[in-house]
């Protein structure tokens, strides 16, 4: 199959595609998470740049 975008097109559609679920973050939730700690994901009232994930605490965010 050839692709029909020509080379800069395509190098700038990859270039604007963000990792998401990356091992760090998985990381970071696992301990969260075995810590006892709930949180959600990508808040909206959060100030957070394209492509990062931010982790929002509940009121009550102990099990």
């Amino acid at each position: 199959m050839a692709d029909r975008l020509n080379p800069e097109r395509r190098r700038l559609n990859m270039s604007r595609i963000r990792a998401r679920n990356i091992s760090p973050g998985w990381t970071v939730r696992r301990l969260v998470n075995s810590c006892g700690f709930r949180y959600l994901l990508h808040r909206g009232e959060l100030p957070s740049k394209i492509g990062q994930a931010a982790l929002g605490w509940r009121s009550s965010s102990r099990r």
